[in-house]
């Protein structure tokens, strides 16, 4: 059994939960975009702390990741180094150059938990639609 406690953190309401974060989804105007357009991928990009919403029910906000863009056409994965609260500005030119089919990929995932210590997210990818 599940068991929930909801807190206000800055405005978003933050459910807490025993399960295990495997999934994360964009989440951007209060709402989870499972189908990205590119337009909703560079909207995501320019915001500061971007935000998911994961299996658990939880919005987190992303204090720090890894980028990479990978492109279809040509095959080329690019990596954009770690991005602090947002995402580099070479990497939201690659996605505002991306195409159908191409990804962004997010890895070593961190946000602040509750006791304001940096917490580990699974790898989290976007591919455009």
């Amino acid at each position: 059994m599940l068991s929930f406690f909801f807190s206000l953190s800055l405005g978003t309401v933050v459910a807490q939960s025993n399960e295990e974060v495997s999934s994360c989804s964009m989440y951007l105007n209060e709402s989870v975009v499972k189908e990205v357009t590119k337009e909703q991928l560079v909207e995501w990009c320019k915001q500061v702390s971007p935000q998911v919403k994961c299996n658990d029910g939880r919005v987190y906000s992303l204090e720090r990741m890894r980028i990479s863009f990978l492109s279809l056409k040509p095959f080329m994965n690019t990596d954009f180094g770690i991005g602090e609260k947002g995402v580099p500005i070479k990497a939201l030119h690659a996605v505002e150059k991306g195409n159908s089919g191409d990804a962004l990929i997010l890895k070593e995932v961190k946000y602040l938990n509750e006791s304001g210590e940096m917490s580990d997210l699974p790898v989290i990818s976007f591919k455009i639609k």
